[in-house]
């Protein structure tokens, strides 16, 4: 009886073996790869180590085997993945009976690898840009407060920033009026050129807006494209052309375009008035309380001088800040629409 069980658990373990055989494959292909840390997989002691987890989660081999329409069960069993020596390298080898296979698997594999570090590095980086766009809007109020402080202690009392310090307080306080009268009267006139701009429409405001000394308005150089435009297409019309020619077409959608052109330069306006318009009324109560408490305080000129400088500096800061968080959401947008390289495959073998 000994012989007869001896010869079955041959037989048996003969069995496991070439099962063992037909489930790996008599062909394979082994892959040695080198892996690259990025932005949010950083290089550290476990890094290769992490990325030879990633290779075998459920995710990746799924992924792969969806691609070569295989059943998950019978890509794993074929795949040996493996750190090379504690380095950046890592070892795939896939076994299979067709020849070509093994080296579709380890392709697909690492297709699947790439795709998803690709798709986490997009969810960091859109996460990213949408937290800096809120701290980029969040710094802009900031920025905005300060230079309101600031502007208020550079003129709601001229002198706080002056090295002549030889002024007599009447004098110190008579520029103070001065100046909250000047301020007085731009808010009055920047209120009425508000109100004429969002009353105003088509060629009406476009010369309105053209005749204000604002900084940096081109609405008078449109306008001015328009009356030529507007004249050509009058020239064109009393030679006889009728309203559907070509050229005279092409005059009417040159007027319409330069129009257009002058009515956004209108809304900018617009807008930087209505800024301006707040950073001075924000300015006249603080400077005529400072104006009407004047009489009773006792803080020296020295000391309103460190506040002011300091107001100054607090927004040299936030602005500061704001450039670098615009700088940096710049470089993550570069980094989001670069092409960025995972791996890299430094050696192929195939048996």
């Amino acid at each position: 009886m000994k012989p007869f069980f001896f010869l079955l658990t041959l037989f048996l373990l003969s069995a496991c073996n070439s099962s063992d055989e037909e489930v790996r494959g008599e062909h394979e292909s082994s892959a040695t790869v080198e892996m690259h840390p990025s932005r949010i997989s950083r290089e550290n002691k476990n890094f290769v180590r992490n990325q030879l987890a990633t290779l075998q989660t459920s995710h990746i081999l799924e992924a792969a085997a969806t691609e070569l329409q295989m059943k998950p069960e019978a890509l794993k069993k074929s795949l040996e993945i493996s750190q090379v020596r504690e380095n950046a390298f890592i070892k795939i080898t896939a076994h299979h009976d067709d020849k070509t296979m093994p080296k579709l698997i380890v392709t697909a594999v690492l297709e699947s690898y790439r795709r998803f570090r690709k798709e986490q590095e997009k969810k960091w980086a859109t996460d990213q840009l949408s937290a800096l766009a809120r701290s980029i809007k969040e710094q802009e109020k900031i920025v905005l407060n300060t230079s309101k402080d600031n502007a208020t202690w550079a003129y709601g009392i001229p002198y706080f920033d002056s090295e002549d310090l030889q002024k007599t307080e009447e004098q110190m306080i008579q520029s103070a009026k001065d100046k909250l009268a000047q301020f007085e009267k731009q808010a009055a006139l920047t209120k009425k050129q508000i109100g004429k701009l969002e009353k105003l429409d088509d060629e009406q405001l476009i010369l309105y807006a053209a005749g204000l000394d604002l900084p940096g308005n081109e609405v008078a150089n449109y306008y001015e494209h328009y009356k030529e435009t507007t004249g050509n297409r009058q020239r064109l019309l009393d030679s006889g052309l009728g309203r559907t020619h070509p050229d005279i077409m092409r005059e009417e959608e040159k007027m319409r375009t330069t129009l257009d052109k002058a009515k956004e330069e209108c809304r900018t306006l617009l807008k930087n008035l209505k800024i301006k318009l707040e950073l001075v009324e924000a300015q006249i109560p603080k400077m005529g309380q400072m104006l009407e408490d004047r009489g009773t305080e006792n803080e020296s000129l020295e000391s309103r001088q460190l506040t002011y400088r300091r107001a100054r500096e607090e927004h040299e800061d936030a602005k500061l800040l704001l450039r670098e968080l615009e700088a940096r959401k710049e470089r993550v947008r570069s980094f989001f629409e670069s092409t960025e390289s995972f791996f890299t495959i430094r050696d192929w073998e195939h048996q």
